[in-house]
C-alpha cells in the first residue's frame, strides 16, 4: 500500500475545477490540442480533393497551434532565465520616464531615451515624438521649458556642465566625443578617456562598453592594449543589461557567435569588423 509520499505534487500553475478535478496547466491543455488535431488530420483520408482541401485546412491550424506551444514554452523559458540573472546581478535598472511614467530600462540603450543636456532629465522616445510632433514650443525642453540649444557647440557646453556635475551619461558622452573630436568637441585622447573612466566608475554601462573598446584596440599613446581588461568591461557592460555588449559577449564567447563572425567577415572587403561593431552612437 503507497502512502501519501508517493502521490505526485500537484503542478502549482494548475489548479482545480468546481467538482474538484485537477485543471490543465496552459502547456498541457495546448498539447491536448496539437494531440487532438493530429488525430484529426490522421482520421481525415486523402482520397478525394475535399478531403485533402479539409486536411488542409487542419493542419494550417495545427501549426498555428504548436507555434503557439512553442511561444509559451519559450516565454517560460526566458522568465526563468531573467530570474536567475536577477538573482545573480539584480533586477536591471529602469526609471520611469517624466512625462508618462512608463518604466524605461535606462541601461539597455541610448536609443530608448532623449538625454536632455539642458536639465540633464531624459523622457521617452515615444514622447519626445509625440512632443516634436505637437508643434507647441518646439524651441522648449518639455521639462525644465529652457531653450534648446540649436548648435552642436551649444549642446557641447551643456553636456560639459552636467558632465562636471556628476551627470554619469554626460560624462560618458563628453569622452566619447572628446576622444575622436566630434560632435561640438575638439580632439582631446587623453581628456576624453578620462570622462569615459569617470562615468564607468559610476557604472554607466555605455562607458563600460565604450572602455572595453578602447582596451581591445588600444588608443595611441594614452591606453595600452589589454584583451583581459577589455573582456571583464564588456561582461560588467552585459550584467547591468547594455544590449550592444550582451550582443558582443554572444558573439564572442558562443559557437554560434563564432559562425556569423565568420559569414560577416567573408562578405566585408572594404572594413574590418571588430571595429565595425564597436561604433556607438550617441543619442
Amino acid at each position: 500500500m503507497c502512502d501519501e509520499s508517493c502521490t505526485p505534487a500537484p503542478d502549482p500553475e494548475a489548479g482545480q475545477d468546481g467538482n474538484g478535478k485537477q485543471q490543465l496547466t496552459d502547456e498541457e491543455r495546448m498539447l491536448k490540442e496539437i494531440s487532438d488535431q493530429k488525430d484529426l488530420i490522421d482520421a481525415i483520408s486523402r482520397d478525394t480533393f475535399d478531403n485533402k482541401a479539409q486536411r488542409a485546412l487542419h493542419q494550417k491550424k495545427l501549426g498555428q497551434l504548436e507555434f503557439k506551444y512553442h511561444l509559451l514554452v519559450e516565454k517560460k523559458r526566458l522568465a526563468r532565465t531573467m530570474s536567475k540573472f536577477e538573482e545573480l546581478h539584480g533586477a536591471l535598472y529602469s526609471e520611469p520616464c517624466m512625462i508618462c511614467l512608463d518604466d524605461v530600462h535606462l541601461n539597455a540603450s541610448e536609443s530608448l531615451t532623449i538625454a536632455l543636456t539642458c536639465c540633464g532629465g531624459f523622457i521617452c522616445k515615444t514622447c519626445y515624438r509625440e512632443f516634436m510632433n505637437s508643434g507647441v514650443d518646439l524651441g522648449q525642453c518639455p521639462l525644465c521649458r529652457a531653450t534648446q540649444s540649436s548648435t552642436e557647440a551649444e549642446a557641447a557646453v551643456q553636456c560639459m556642465a552636467l558632465a562636471e556635475r556628476g551627470v554619469s551619461w554626460a560624462q560618458s558622452n563628453v569622452g566619447r566625443c572628446m576622444i575622436p573630436g566630434r560632435i561640438g568637441f575638439k580632439k582631446q585622447e587623453e581628456a576624453g578617456l578620462k570622462w569615459v573612466e569617470k562615468a564607468a566608475a559610476q557604472n554607466d554601462p555605455s562607458a563600460l562598453h565604450y572602455l572595453s573598446s578602447l582596451y581591445r584596440d588600444g588608443l595611441t599613446s594614452v591606453l595600452d592594449k589589454s584583451q583581459e581588461k577589455a573582456n571583464e568591461l564588456m561582461i560588467k557592460s552585459a550584467n547591468l543589461g547594455y544590449a550592444s555588449a550582451n550582443s558582443l559577449v554572444w558573439l564572442y564567447f558562443t559557437s554560434m557567435g563564432r559562425m556569423v563572425l565568420e559569414r560577416i567577415e567573408r562578405r566585408l572587403t572594404a572594413e574590418p569588423l571588430l571595429p565595425l561593431l564597436s561604433m556607438t552612437q550617441i543619442a
